[in-house]
């Protein structure tokens, strides 16, 4: 009876070994598998971006990337993560948003000194994705000097910037920015963290100091054949100056939507929002989409938004493009445009030869919001659409003013 009780249990911890031998192993396979899927992924995300020729491709490309991360997040989920897996996970979890996950791999990586610049880079986004600015600031400080790729370390000091600008930093701000311009070796990203230094500096309380280097610049751009860039220089100085000041009156438009024609002296006493736009561009349909969901909540408390376009000749909204219509064809597109997105506000469209409003407020770039207090008096203007700043947040203290 002993000789079949030891045989007996000899069985069962042989055949407990082996499962938990499979099991390892499965977690092996598991493990490998999504480590050669990873890589997989990189190389033909590589292929895929050399091959971008159009928009359509590229919104593909976006369309592909997107789900394939998401098959690779849920091979990590089921994966045991080994040390041999933390760089991929730190950018697996951070295209996802799993900003947690990225967060712990990356610090461990950079806790080991197994670091690279794209862990560095998804820990500083995702500490800025979370809204932990001055952390994601005093994180750069500590690793800005490990980072070997100029241009990505241009990069996040922009993005830093940008949101030390969003809370007020404008110190902080306009260092980074100086910085960015320094390492970033692409013209369009300079311009852009010249413009962001630019203004920050002004915001600081810099004010002649930034006059006199815009001043600088401009006759630089004029000397070197840039009239352009020095155009854009002398409007954003311009737009600088317009806060503080009484906001220019609307002349009157061609056309008007979902309101009688509007006049800023007529709507004092209520905060009022100028929103340069066109359906055509981008970052201006999903500012209408924040600007949707501030309208309903604080129209009935005093803010009036008027949205300000011109007639192109042509209509393009993301979906579709019609070209050489009618002003009237126009109008309705226009219509139906907004109605689909719940955008109900004043809508004032100009003919293209009227340039003065466009002037009087120093657009060159859309869109531009200009936020006008109670008094009548600029109190912001911002150019781009900014997914960092907190518009209701900031409208609801015009309204307590």
């Amino acid at each position: 009876m002993k000789r079949f009780e030891i045989l007996f249990f000899t069985l069962i911890l042989g055949f407990f070994s082996l499962f938990c031998f499979a099991v390892q192993q499965g977690k092996e396979v598991k493990k490998n598998t999504f480590l050669n899927e990873f890589q997989n992924y990189q190389k033909l995300s590589m292929t895929k971006m050399r091959s971008i020729r159009s928009r359509a491709d590229y919104m593909a490309f976006k369309t592909w990337k997107k789900d394939e991360l998401k098959k690779l997040l849920t091979m990590l989920q089921k994966s045991k993560i080994t040390p041999d897996m933390y760089s991929a996970a730190v950018e697996v979890f951070f295209e996802n948003d799993r900003l947690n996950g990225a967060i712990k791999y990356a610090k461990i990586l950079i806790k080991s000194n197994k670091a690279n610049d794209d862990v560095y880079y998804a820990l500083i986004e995702s500490y800025l994705k979370k809204g932990d600015v001055l952390l994601a600031e005093n994180t750069f400080n500590k690793i800005s000097t490990k980072i070997k790729n100029k241009n990505l370390k241009g990069e996040l000091e922009g993005d830093l910037a940008d949101m030390l600008m969003n809370k007020g930093y404008f110190k902080k701000a306009a260092k980074l920015y100086n910085s960015a311009m320094k390492d970033s070796g692409r013209k369009e990203y300079k311009d852009y963290f010249l413009e962001g230094y630019l203004t920050a500096l002004y915001k600081s309380g810099e004010k002649t100091k930034a006059n006199k280097l815009m001043d600088e610049k401009i006759g630089e751009l004029n000397k070197s054949g840039d009239s352009r860039g020095a155009k854009n220089i002398e409007k954003l100085k311009y737009r600088l100056s317009l806060v503080g000041k009484m906001a220019p009156e609307l002349l009157t438009a061609s056309k008007w939507l979902n309101s009688k024609p509007l006049t800023l002296k007529a709507l004092k006493g209520k905060v009022v929002i100028l929103d340069f736009w066109a359906p055509w561009c981008p970052p201006c349909r999903m500012e209408i989409k924040e600007l949707a969901k501030v309208y309903p909540k604080l129209h009935k408390k005093g803010l009036e938004i008027i949205g300000i376009t011109s007639f192109y000749g042509f209509f393009s909204d993301g979906e579709m493009v019609k070209k050489n219509i009618s002003k009237d064809k126009e109008v309705s597109l226009i219509g139906d445009f907004l109605k689909k997105r719940n955008a109900n506000w004043p809508i004032a469209i100009y003919d293209r030869s009227n340039k003065k409003v466009y002037n009087d407020y120093g657009v060159y770039g859309i869109p531009e919001i200009v936020f006008i207090g109670k008094n009548g008096k600029i109190k912001r203007v911002d150019v781009g659409f900014n997914s960092d700043f907190n518009l209701e947040k900031f409208v609801e203290k015009l309204l307590a003013k």
